[in-house]
């Protein structure tokens, strides 16, 4: 499906996106509660749920990333008041940023207000940039992330790897958790350069005190390869699927399957 502004201003008025969670699960102290990251489907013409690359391409390149994260965070913390008795249970949850979010001044004092309002408690917020936002606009971006993580959220840098500068920038980048970029991991156990690098990615994280997170876990051969390198989380298909965010609430956490 093509979408225009039309379509996107009417799906986001008329609540036509389903906020999922995909659980991030501690890998080398499972004694910690699991993390979820908040994910979006779109409902299509026949009400069925959709993967949102399109709707996110057109919002995008549309310049309407700004009111899409508006409608995300103002949403996800009106259903998980509902079920706030629940979030004991859960470690903490991650919310994407698009570089036109963190670049829009009016977003922070809004972002502000919903923390602010909220009673979620803040260790408990965390909130995802990418590494190709943070290059976009670098000092706008770290005076945001710096701004946020005053109230004691955290911050994920996603998709780690993929850009050309990564460890210059990963020394001047206030963040608490690194998203290695999912190529590495689909390629982990067949080639040896992509584990070269997602140790060195963990062991220079872990000298800089921050927690690793790989993404797009498929199997339980890639897990347990990936505890043996350290990585504090891990998340992917073989750790849980995404689930309506309710659902997740209600049920504590998904059945995670044994690593081996």
């Amino acid at each position: 499906m093509q979408y225009s502004t039309a379509n996107i201003e009417h799906a986001l008025e008329y609540n036509r996106i389903e906020l999922m969670a995909q659980i991030i699960e501690p890998l080398q102290h499972e004694e910690e509660s699991p993390y979820y990251e908040i994910l979006l489907r779109i409902i299509d013409q026949d009400n069925e749920l959709a993967t949102p690359s399109s709707f996110i391409e057109a919002a995008e390149e549309l310049n309407l990333m700004k009111a899409v994260d508006r409608w995300v965070v103002k949403r996800f913390f009106q259903i998980v008041h509902r079920q706030i008795d629940k979030v004991d249970a859960i470690g903490g949850f991650s919310i994407n940023l698009s570089s036109q979010t963190i670049a829009d001044s009016d977003f922070k004092g809004f972002l502000k207000d919903q923390i602010y309002s909220s009673p979620i408690p803040n260790h408990k917020l965390n909130f995802e940039i990418t590494e190709t936002a943070m290059l976009k606009d670098f000092n706008e971006a770290v005076s945001f992330i710096e701004e946020i993580r005053k109230m004691d959220c955290g911050f994920y840098l996603d998709d780690f790897g993929s850009g050309f500068s990564s460890l210059t920038y990963l020394k001047k980048l206030p963040v608490d958790y690194v998203k290695i970029a999912g190529i590495f991991i689909l390629d982990l156990r067949t080639d040896e350069t992509s584990k070269a690098m997602v140790t060195s990615v963990t062991d220079i994280a872990h000298f800089m005190g921050l927690k690793v997170v790989a993404e797009f876990v498929e199997d339980a051969d890639t897990a347990e390869t990936l505890k043996r390198i350290g990585v504090d989380f891990i998340q992917g298909h073989h750790i849980g699927e995404p689930g309506r965010l309710e659902d997740v609430l209600l049920t504590d956490r998904f059945s995670i399957p044994p690593l081996s």
